[in-house]
């Protein structure tokens, strides 16, 4: 019995090694460098957290051609989520000067972000346009984070 409480013991501290080198998502925003787009104002740390921060936004999937998505931006750095208006899903944001960061089940990413109009546009790090775009709603008119 002595011999199972040590195993145990002895695996929760070695998983907690291994995850103390782990970064968070902030750090991992706070790590990005990104290549300012030729002719495109990206938005500010303040104008992200002003914009989209607490709304929801709506767009066709850039990386999966015919499938939507709609997102509510807890300010807690949560986000609750829409796939093809049927299914729900979860992840975390975080975000550094220019930089935004989300990291989901089976995916994770960073992109800067422009405005246009009512619309994020998002452009990969190395400065070029990802395409798509997300239309904002404000507030959490679908109701995901319940």
């Amino acid at each position: 019995m002595n011999t199972n409480r040590n195993i145990v013991i002895l695996l929760t501290g070695t998983l907690l090694v291994l995850l103390s080198g782990c970064k968070n998502l902030l750090e991992v925003a706070e790590s990005k460098n990104f290549v300012q787009p030729d002719g495109v104002t990206l938005m500010t740390e303040a104008q992200i957290r002003e914009f989209v921060v607490g709304n929801t936004y709506e767009g066709d999937s850039v990386r999966y051609p015919g499938n939507t998505y709609v997102e509510f931006i807890h300010p807690d750095g949560k986000i609750s989520g829409l796939w093809n208006e049927k299914d729900r899903y979860r992840g975390e944001w975080a975000l550094a000067g220019k930089v935004w960061c989300y990291k989901y089940k089976s995916s994770s990413g960073c992109n800067t972000l422009a405005r246009s109009d009512d619309a994020i546009l998002w452009y990969r790090l190395d400065g070029s346009y990802q395409g798509g775009k997300s239309i904002v709603m404000v507030g959490d008119p679908r109701s995901l984070s319940n």
